[in-house]
Order: structure tokens, then C-alpha cells, then sequence
């Protein structure tokens, strides 16, 4: 009898090629060159032997037999074969033994195999509570939340069901354990999401609980299975740490003995352990889990003799850097006891730094003197004083070049100052460093947030350079790379506002520093602002009192440029530093008088504004971000600067600096308290929530305001009307607010008349003076951003009053000189033009009446020029313009059907007759 007999089994007959198949029939395969598989062997070897030799091997090794031919996998994978697989599964040290309900194989290929389960991918994700080995995409796929997988179940039938079935344990044992308890399973873990839909429909086969069974018990029996699946997954967690632990132990033993294996070898070229270098690349080669042979040895010789080599010189020029500091710091020593100390501040404040001393020649010879090796004695030092002032006056000359090179580069980037170059080319360094614009600034990144040094004389500069920047060079070579004047410094003067300043004092703009300075401090030179901010003149000299009027300046260009489009007349933007004009800030008195005006500061605050501030600044929140910020300021800015903007709007520390900041630009307050009593008639809490809503009123109904500006100034015969004399329309509104209605922002007021009124008769009160006069900053703006238009024929003034209500508002809408061609093609009289004008006014104010905001759209085309009506609806607490319709065209030639749109095209108030078609061509016109 044969052995396969005896085992019971019997070997599967070989499969024949089928001999009429279209491509293999008929054709005879000849032999190849090759020689047998390895696995040849096992399709004739008795099956007791196979058995023994399979049960001996690795499982991943029977997954790979498996896998080698179909004979082999029914073998493999029979039933009957199941003893092989225990016995190779137990031969894994630690191993858990296979879970109830998993078979070995599938065990095995769930431990050491790396293919996903559902699509044969590669794979190396695995999750032993859930029992799966996935790749990336189906695991996306299959593996979500329980909120995923049951989102509109409750909360408690979900958390039942999550707590039946495993969930992703990951590779920590700690959470593991955690999720050996079922009803820690959350809505927020993953579970495999075909497993636990399966569980919707099981509830209702579940046996019932017996009496005598407690809830307790009842749920352990329900969860049993999910709870036996985290038990097995948190055990093979703790194997696989200990298969990790033990082969990282065996690793750091392969480690070290090949590491001891080179140390013997170096040291027989004359090297030592204390010689090996830190590097990643020594790591590489030393550090290795390999045993080290004599072939690895011979491949590896080379580099490591270059790498002891690079580390001996390396640790040799480390030494010598070593040493060279020591003597550094003693000549540093030296340099500050012996020569600068001795010094006035003014001698100091041009010597060179630490980085420059160094490089002095005789300083660097002593520095490498007998390799740096032992001390320079205090009489060495001494002994080179002359030659060393030598060169130090030469560096001096070196340091004024430096910087007059920098004037120079200035004039790439402010090109547009006239007098500049001219002034400058034909200066010497020590001439032009005396000119009123030889101020710097420093943005080394070594300087605190906001706190980099501006406006500061060479001088003055350069003792920054050296105190702060001892280690940077500001005479450098030009292929020096770190830190230098080239870099990090800059010229922050001002040709043409520094010019100014001295013209309006009266003196001429060669007068230089040093003298502007005496006069300063002498109190004959000053600033009349009155900021109680600014020091004493005593304090003072030329770089504090530009950097005081240049931050001005600036402060009040920043609020022009990010200035609200719709402003109020009380709310005036005006600069504490004219410098042009009789009123100009700058003044110089002359020799021998009174110098009291020059430490004049508007310190005085009367007892009920100091109390008024105070209440104010207490409602301020607490906490490290929280700014008192000036409300007016912020009134003049638009929106789209509040974010990033607001830190420039903060309030000045001291009570006197807060009124002075109000005076410069600020809201005229008389009769506050009138005012808000006329507000609370309409409704309003006071004047500013009536402003407010005004503003906001203004904003929506802008293009309708400027349609209905244009064509009153059209009826009067155009631009020439309003400049010829000056003249202002004042539009007049009825409040239509009552106390408790919410009306949207587009029907608080409405329009009822307007009228014109010359300047003269504005201004000829004191108010309309005084709004006049703070408006010429706006006027002089809007002059300067539509003034190059050659069409451009002047800003109208358009005063916006409320019936009832004293305070007004308003804007300056540009005018162009328009002709309308389409009028002439239609041979329009001048009286039907006047007519048709009319009708646009009666459709201004009837888009107002509705509540029907024009403004344009946005088209696939660009901007559509005709402005259509839209509706203001309130998302997330904001009013948002919603078009009623896209499109004028297609809306008339369609079947309409917007009441309010048809009502107002339809107004009986319309008297020329012409189609709308026309008098929407003449609002475009317009």
C-alpha cells in the first residue's frame, strides 16, 4: 500500500492542457533551458513527509505554498491539513492562539500577510479587533464612524448596537484595553461599516431577558462576541510589543558588536573611539544591525578613514576657533578699558564695533599672533595704541562712505522727490551727512516687535550699530553674506517733507543737523502742535522732532487712504502739522525772545472731560488684547480696514493726549444732548444710532443718490452751474422710523425735496463755516484721485439733511462732462431732455419710496453699467442686496412679474412720455 494510502488522502490527478484550444492545440511545448521549480519536489514527495516538513515552517511560508499552484492550495487549505497550520501557528513564539470563528489560514494571513482582504492590494494597515487587513482606498471606504454609518438613529439604540460589534483599535495597548468594555464604544470611533449595518436588523432576533438574569448579565451575553474580539486584539498588541522589543534587542547586539568589531580594526590604523565623529553619515556606516565582515570591512575602510580624517582636522580647527575667541574677548576687554571708556559719547558713538575692531589690521595680526596660542598682556595692547588710532580714523572715513552710499541707493526708491540727486551727487560723505534728510533707520530682526530704531543721524546710527549689533559689519567686503548696513539699514529721511519743515520755519535746506539741533534744544525751533506727548526742547534734537510730525503725517495719510466712501460733515479728517500756509506747525523764533511758546502742551483736561474719559475707558474689557480705540477714527475708516487696521486707531496712554488726538480730527459735540433728544423722537436711542442708520441709508441707496445728483445738475444746465458760483444740493429726508418697527436700512427714510444753495449762503453760519473749513481735506482727495481725468469738471457737494434732526451728512460726488449721443440720434428736443430728466428724478425718488436699492451686478461679461433694483434680506445678523432681476433687457421683453418693479417703472408720475427703455439708456448716460 502506498503511503498516501495510509494517510487516507489521496494526491489529485495532474491537469491535462486541452488540445483544441485555438492558440495551444496541436502546438508541442518544447522543453526550456531552465531546470525544475525548488517547490518540484512536493508533487512527488510522500504526503506524511510533506505534512512534517510543512508543520515546521513559518505560516507566511504555507500562505506562500499555498499560493504556489492549485494542487498545492487544495492540499494546503483542506480541512484535514488544519493539524499543519495549528502546528506552524504554534510555533511562533507568543503567539495567541486563533480566535473562535477565524481560521488558521485566514489567522495567519491576518498576522504576516500584506494584502488587503477585499481587493488584493498591497497593504500594511491592519486592525486586529476588527479583524482586517485593508489598503488605503477601501479602507476610506469601509472603515467610518458610528455618526457615519447610523446618522439618524437615537443615541441610545446606537450606542447599543456600536457596543455588538469591534471597533478600530489602533496599534496603542492602552486604548485597547479601554476598548475591551463594549459601552466605551462612541459615535466618534470607526467600526467596519458593513459589519455594523448588518446589526440594525438583529435586535429583533435577540432572545429575550429571563427573570432571573440581571441587565448586567444580559448585556455581557449580547456583547460577548465584540467583547471576546478586543480581549484577542489586545493580546496580539502585547505580542507584537514584545516580537518588536525583542528584535530591537537583538538589533542594538548586532549594533554593538559591529561597532566593537571597527573599533578594534581603527585602532590598528592608529585611531581611537574618542576620534569617531557624530555625524549622520558615520552613523550610517557604523551603526548598522550587521555583523561586520571582512568584505563589509574592506567596502567600508576608505570611508571611514576619510571621516576620521575630516573629524581630526575638524576638531583641530575647533581648537583654534576656541582659541581665537579667548583672545578676542581679552582684546575686547582691552578695547573698551583702555579706549573707549576713556572717551566722551560723542568720540564713541563713532567707533568702530566689535566686528570692525576685529578686522583692523593690526588687531587681526596680534589676534593669530603664535597661533593664538596663550595671553596678550595689557602692554602688548598698548604698545599698537598708535598705529591702532591709525586705523581707526581711516575706518571712520570707510564708515562715512558706507553710509553716503546709502543716501544714494535711496534714490532708486524715491525717485520722485525733485532737488534730490541734484543736492546730493555733488556732496562729500561728511558734507551730506549734515543735510537734514541723513537720517536712518534699522530693521535688524534681532529688534522687539515695533520697536526698530527710525530716524536717527549717522552718529547716532552708527553708536546703535555698535552697542545693539556688535557682531554685524558696517564696513564689510562685497562678498560678505551676514548681517550689514547693506542689508539692514536704510535712509528713512525725507528730501522733500524735511524741505518743507525748514521752509515754513524759514530756514534754508542746507542748514545742517547740528545746528537744527542747538536751535531746538534752544527753544527757538519748535513744533506748536501742543502734544503733550513731546518732550521738553532740552530733550529734543532734529531726529525726534521730524520722527513727532513725520508719524503725524503718516497716521493721517493712512485714514485718507482707508477713508469710508459716505462720511458725515462733523466727522473731519485734519492734520495737527500744516506745514504750508500762515497757520503752518513748524515755527522759528527769533534770537533773544521768549522761548515759552516751544514747551507749550496742551496739558489742561477740565474736571467733566476727565470724568467723561474715565467712565468711557472703564467699560473697557480686560485682558492682554484688549485696546481703547478711538471711536471716530474708526468712523472715518471703511469696514475692510477694521481687521487688520485697528491696532492704528488705539487711544493715547495719558487723558491729556486723548483730547489732543480729538482735537485734531474729531466730532464737532455742541448741543449733544439736543440732539439726541431730537433723535428719541423718531425712535432712536440717540443721535449716533440716527447717524448710524443714516450712514447706512446713504450706503444702500449711493447710486440712486449720485443718479439723482447728476440729473438735478443736469436740469440746471450741467457742471458749469455748480462751480460758477459754487453751489451744494441738499437733499431733504423724512425719518420714517417709530419707535419698535425694525425697518430694513433701505426704507428708514425717504426722499421728499431737494434744493440748491450757493457756499457763500452755507458758510455764511457759523456751523456751515466750520463743516466747510473741515471738509477741504476730503475736497483737496477726491481733487488729487479724479483730477487727471481730462472729462473730470469738479466734486458736487451733496449735504443730506433729515427733517427734524440737526446734525446732516453727505459726500462730494465727481462730475465728468457727459454728452448723450443717443438723444441726438434720436432728435430729442431740449424740451423732451428736460422732461426726460424730470422722470429720472421721479424714478430716484420712487426706487427710495419702495425700497428698491439700484445698484449693479456682476455679469459673465464684467460690471453691468445699468443698475437694476434689489431687495435687503437679513443673513447671519447682516443686510445683504439681492438683485430682483439680471438682467434690464430680458426683464422687459419677458412677461415680468415683480409687483414692486412694475409698479415703479409704471409710475403715473412719469410725464415724457417715452418708453422706460430711453430713460434707462439716460440713467446709464448719466
Amino acid at each position: 500500500m502506498s503511503d498516501n494510502a495510509t494517510n487516507g488522502t489521496t494526491p489529485p490527478t495532474a491537469k491535462r492542457a486541452r488540445g483544441n484550444h485555438p492558440k495551444t492545440g496541436g502546438i508541442v511545448k518544447e522543453r526550456g533551458s531552465g531546470g525544475p521549480g525548488k517547490l518540484a519536489g512536493f508533487m512527488h514527495m510522500p504526503m506524511d513527509m510533506f505534512f512534517e516538513i510543512a508543520s515546521c515552517l513559518h505560516p507566511l511560508d504555507l500562505l506562500h505554498i499555498s499560493r504556489t499552484s492549485k494542487q498545492l492550495r487544495s492540499v494546503i487549505l483542506s480541512r484535514k491539513s488544519r493539524f499543519v497550520w495549528t502546528a506552524s501557528l504554534a510555533g511562533v513564539e507568543g503567539l495567541p492562539p486563533c480566535p473562535e470563528g477565524m481560521t488558521e489560514p485566514a489567522y495567519s494571513a491576518l498576522l504576516f500577510d500584506r494584502v488587503c482582504n477585499l481587493c488584493g492590494a498591497r497593504s500594511s494597515w491592519v486592525d486586529y479587533a476588527i479583524r482586517l487587513r485593508l489598503c488605503p482606498s477601501c479602507r476610506k471606504e469601509n472603515i467610518l464612524t458610528g455618526k457615519e454609518i447610523l446618522p439618524d438613529m437615537d443615541h441610545v439604540t446606537q450606542r447599543f448596537l456600536m457596543a455588538m460589534v469591534p471597533c478600530e483599535t489602533g496599534k496603542d495597548v492602552a486604548v485597547a484595553v479601554h476598548l475591551e468594555r463594549p459601552l466605551t464604544h462612541a459615535p466618534g470611533d470607526k467600526y467596519h461599516a458593513p459589519q455594523l449595518r448588518r446589526m440594525i436588523m438583529l435586535p429583533r432576533k435577540f432572545r429575550a431577558q429571563r427573570d432571573d438574569e440581571t441587565a448586567l448579565d444580559y448585556m455581557d451575553d449580547v456583547f460577548s462576541n465584540s467583547t471576546k474580539a478586543h480581549v484577542h486584539a489586545t493580546a496580539l498588541l502585547q505580542w507584537e510589543a514584545g516580537v518588536a522589543l525583542n528584535r530591537q534587542k537583538e538589533e542594538d547586539a548586532l549594533k554593538a558588536r559591529r561597532k566593537a568589531s571597527i573599533v578594534e580594526r581603527v585602532k590598528i590604523l592608529g585611531y581611537a573611539e574618542a576620534d569617531f565623529p557624530s555625524t549622520k553619515d558615520w552613523a550610517k556606516l557604523v551603526d548598522q544591525p550587521k555583523e561586520l565582515t571582512d568584505r563589509i570591512w574592506n567596502n567600508i575602510k576608505t570611508k571611514i578613514v576619510a571621516m576620521l580624517k575630516e573629524e581630526k582636522e575638524r576638531r583641530t580647527e575647533a581648537a583654534y576657533a576656541s582659541r581665537l575667541e579667548a583672545r578676542l574677548n581679552q582684546l575686547s576687554a582691552y578695547y573698551n578699558e583702555a579706549i573707549l571708556e576713556p572717551m566722551s559719547s560723542a568720540q564713541r558713538a563713532l567707533m568702530p564695533n566689535l566686528f570692525n575692531f576685529y578686522r583692523l589690521p593690526s588687531i587681526a595680526a596680534l589676534v593669530r599672533q603664535n597661533d593664538a596660542q596663550g595671553d596678550v598682556t595689557r602692554d602688548e595692547f598698548l604698545a599698537l595704541m598708535p598705529q591702532l588710532l591709525q586705523e581707526v580714523e581711516v575706518y571712520k572715513t570707510e564708515a562715512k562712505a558706507a553710509a553716503l552710499a546709502i543716501l544714494h541707493r535711496a534714490l532708486e526708491y524715491k525717485p520722485s522727490v525733485a532737488g534730490w540727486k541734484e543736492d546730493l551727487e555733488n556732496l562729500s560723505a561728511n558734507e551730506a551727512l549734515t543735510r537734514q534728510y541723513a537720517l536712518f533707520g534699522c530693521h535688524m530682526p534681532s529688534h522687539p516687535w515695533r520697536q526698530n530704531p527710525y530716524h536717527l543721524t549717522f552718529e547716532q546710527m552708527h553708536d546703535h550699530w555698535r552697542t545693539d549689533h556688535p557682531e554685524a559689519g558696517w564696513v564689510v567686503p562685497a562678498s560678505y553674506e551676514g548681517h550689514s548696513i547693506q542689508k539692514d539699514l536704510w535712509c528713512s529721511g525725507e528730501y522733500g517733507l524735511g524741505g518743507k519743515m525748514l521752509d515754513s520755519a524759514g530756514l534754508p535746506r542746507n542748514t545742517p543737523i547740528a545746528v537744527l539741533t542747538g536751535l531746538i534744544q534752544a527753544g527757538r525751533l519748535y513744533c506748536s502742535c501742543g502734544d503733550p506727548a513731546m518732550p521738553p526742547p532740552e530733550e529734543l534734537d532734529w531726529s525726534k522732532l521730524f520722527t513727532h510730525v513725520t508719524k503725524d503725517l503718516a497716521k493721517l495719510e493712512k485714514r485718507r487712504k482707508e477713508r469710508t466712501r459716505v462720511t458725515s460733515f462733523n466727522l473731519i479728517l485734519r492734520s495737527h502739522h500744516p506745514l504750508t500756509g500762515p497757520d503752518t506747525c513748524i515755527k522759528l523764533l527769533p534770537e533773544g525772545v521768549d522761548t515759552t511758546p516751544a514747551r507749550a502742551r496742551a496739558t489742561a483736561v477740565d474736571l467733566k472731560t476727565r470724568r467723561m474719559i474715565e467712565d468711557r475707558l472703564a467699560l473697557q474689557p480686560t485682558g492682554p488684547r484688549s485696546i481703547a480705540v478711538c471711536r471716530l477714527c474708526k468712523a472715518l475708516t471703511a469696514r475692510t480696514y477694521w481687521k487688520d487696521g485697528i491696532a492704528d486707531m488705539e487711544l493715547p496712554e495719558t487723558q491729556a493726549g486723548i483730547v489732543h488726538h480729538l482735537r485734531g480730527w474729531s466730532l464737532c459735540t455742541r448741543g449733544e444732548k439736543k440732539h439726541d433728544a431730537e433723535a428719541r423722537k423718531f425712535g432712536f436711542r440717540g443721535k449716533d444710532e440716527l447717524s448710524s442708520a443714516l450712514t447706512d441709508f446713504i450706503t444702500t441707496h449711493l447710486d440712486t443718490l449720485q443718479c439723482y445728483a447728476k440729473a438735478a445738475l443736469a436740469l440746471k444746465g450741467g457742471p458749469r452751474y455748480m462751480n460758477s458760483p459754487p453751489r451744494q444740493l441738499e437733499i431733504i429726508l423724512e425719518c420714517r422710523h417709530t419707535r419698535g418697527c425694525s425697518l430694513d436700512p433701505a426704507s428708514t427714510f425717504e426722499l421728499v425735496q431737494s434744493r440748491w444753495e450757493t457756499i457763500e449762503e452755507y458758510t455764511s453760519t457759523p456751523l456751515g463755516a466750520f463743516n466747510w473749513r473741515r471738509s477741504v481735506g476730503s475736497r483737496e482727495g477726491a481733487q488729487r484721485e479724479y483730477g487727471h481725468d481730462p472729462r473730470f469738471a469738479g466734486m458736487l457737494s451733496v449735504k443730506v439733511v433729515v427733517e427734524g434732526f440737526t446734525p446732516t451728512s453727505g459726500g462730494f460726488f465727481p462730475q465728468y462732462r457727459r454728452s448723450a449721443p443717443f438723444l441726438q440720434d434720436l432728435h430729442v428736443s431740449a424740451e423732451d431732455i428736460r422732461k426726460m430728466l424730470a422722470d429720472v428724478l421721479v424714478l430716484c425718488v420712487s426706487s427710495i419710496r419702495l425700497g428698491l436699492p439700484l445698484q449693479p451686478i456682476q455679469t459673465p461679461q464684467g460690471v453691468s453699467f445699468a443698475a437694476v433694483p434689489g431687495r435687503l434680506v437679513r443673513t447671519n445678523k447682516r443686510w445683504n442686496w439681492e438683485p430682483l432681476l439680471r438682467s434690464w433687457e430680458a426683464y422687459l421683453e419677458g412677461p415680468r412679474g415683480v409687483q414692486t418693479v412694475d409698479s415703479w417703472i409704471g409710475d403715473p408720475a412719469l410725464q415724457s412720455g417715452r418708453p422706460f427703455e430711453q430713460l434707462l439708456q439716460l440713467i446709464r448716460e448719466l
